[in-house]
């Protein structure tokens, strides 16, 4: 069974309150109805409802190497737009490094692994109708420009950080979580 790995793109770190870092990302996986050139050059389009909310939670992974779990994903909901997720960095050097990544901008999109199961060709355009989705993955080059991580928390500790579209490509803007009088400031 062919698996099929589309990318998403954009990230926001954010700081969580509490005693203990929240070590999450969350955004749309992948977007429905919108065509994508994968890995492999095949145009593909997932349809709403072609993944699914429940069973086997996906791996979270870092640029689909099976050998670089990085966590798990652990809410799936669907959407007008797509399939949202949350998925938890496992608290891991390899954890640590991803999250590192994230701040920095190295990494700002992610792409699903799904094996697809229903499909129907539009043209030359494989149409996924039902897919299992094993994988999650962080990445660096996006297939779908619509789907995006909108957002890491890593803890209280950490700064908080927004790309800021800037003529095409993202300016950051470093936001302290602890400003005078307990605000946010800009720095």
């Amino acid at each position: 069974m062919t698996t099929i790995r589309m990318t998403a793109q954009a990230v926001t770190v954010d700081a969580a309150a509490g005693d203990e870092p929240t070590r999450t990302i969350t955004g749309i996986a992948v977007p429905y109805g919108i065509d994508a050139v994968v890995m492999g050059g095949q145009t593909v389009r997932i349809e709403a409802g072609a993944l699914p909310i429940d069973g086997p939670a996906p791996r979270l992974l870092e640029q689909h190497d099976t050998n670089r779990v990085v966590g798990l994903v652990t809410e799936r909901s669907e959407t007008k737009e797509g399939m949202m997720f949350s998925a938890k960095i496992a608290e891991t050097s390899a954890g640590d490094d991803l999250l590192a990544l994230l701040k920095m901008g190295a990494y700002d999109s992610v792409s699903v692994g799904i094996e697809p199961i229903d499909v129907e060709q539009d043209g030359k355009t494989t149409v996924v109708k039902a897919a299992n989705w094993s994988e999650l993955s962080v990445v660096y080059e996006p297939a779908f420009a619509d789907a995006k991580i909108t957002q890491v928390a890593a803890s209280a500790e950490e700064e908080e950080i927004e790309p800021q579209p800037r003529g095409g490509s993202h300016h950051v803007r470093r936001v302290h979580p602890r400003g005078r009088g307990g605000r946010a400031r800009e720095g």
